[in-house]
């Protein structure tokens, strides 16, 4: 995949294209160099090279067609949560940065928050509605996806005596770093004594949109990539609503370590000189790494 000619300085990949999002987003090289003198002389050393990304994926909303059922919003309220659409991309950085738009006659009354594909509605008649909604990558080029949301607003109930009761005052959930989006977390489940429909949402706790909570199952699932070493614990609140009355529960989440994760050094011995008279916590020596690491003296 990459060697370095022996006759020059210089690296080179031994195959027309390497492939990021198949594995090769770093190669680790030793170099050593060798001298004509007698004796025989070599150092050597140590190169990462990272491939760097192109955007050659076209986001996948992955299901591009999605019935929902919410109930019509009490008049007067703003920014009432519909549905949430999301998307995949394997490419990186800027190339899999998502925005998304409404489309079709009908969107007017629905507006969607352009970076977690979270739907929204205010006020609105009960009654059968269709729209599309595109997504975009932020790369060069940009690709797109779409998909199709077809929503049913109906009455909630006139009168209802008992409030909904989660099975649990608090939940707690593990789910690995590397989980896919749209990856099952976990099951949060309420019952109402008048056996009325129930209707969730996530309210609390999910500021940057890493989590999607099924409106009428009460499933919760991955929506966002996790990035164990920038957020590793969530604390999550979620409603429960019949129309009328409204129950909490809150959800802990550990985010786990993902298994093989790896460190390079730079050199696999690095040696410094210091005096024999330096204060406690004085630099000796620097070493760099590939990786948020502890260091110890063996």
């Amino acid at each position: 995949m990459i060697d370095k000619d022996s006759s020059d300085s210089v690296i080179r990949t031994t195959r027309a294209t390497l492939d990021r999002d198949e594995g090769d987003s770093q190669h680790l090289l030793e170099i050593t160099v060798n001298d004509n003198g007698v004796p025989n002389l070599s150092s050597t050393a140590r190169v990462l090279v990272e491939v760097l990304d192109q955007n050659d994926n076209t986001p996948d909303f992955r299901i591009h067609s999605h019935q929902v059922r919410i109930l019509r919003p009490k008049t007067g309220s703003k920014q009432n949560p519909v549905y949430r659409v999301y998307a995949v991309d394997k490419d990186e950085g800027l190339n899999a940065e998502l925005s998304y738009r409404m489309q079709g006659k009908r969107a007017s009354k629905f507006y969607v928050e352009k970076t977690s594909g979270q739907i929204y509605v205010d006020e609105i008649e009960p009654g059968s509605y269709s729209f599309r909604v595109r997504v975009y990558d932020r790369g060069d080029n940009r690709r797109k996806d779409s998909c199709k949301v077809m929503v049913e607003v109906i009455e909630g109930p006139k009168a209802s005596s008992s409030q909904p009761v989660f099975d649990q005052v608090t939940y707690k959930f593990d789910i690995e770093e590397n989980a896919e989006i749209g990856g099952f977390v976990g099951l949060t489940e309420a019952t109402d004594a008048d056996f009325d429909k129930l209707w969730y949402h996530v309210i609390d706790g999910d500021d940057d949109n890493h989590f999607d909570v099924k409106t009428e199952s009460g499933t919760l699932l991955v929506a966002k990539k996790l990035d164990w070493e920038t957020k590793n614990h969530y604390n999550l609140t979620i409603s429960a609503t019949d129309g009328i009355h409204v129950t909490l529960t809150t959800i802990v989440k550990e985010s786990l370590l993902q298994e093989g994760h790896h460190c390079y050094w730079m050199d696999c011995f690095v040696t410094g000189r210091t005096s024999d008279c330096l204060k406690v916590s004085s630099n000796v020596v620097s070493v760099y790494l590939f990786s948020k690491l502890h260091y110890t003296i063996l």
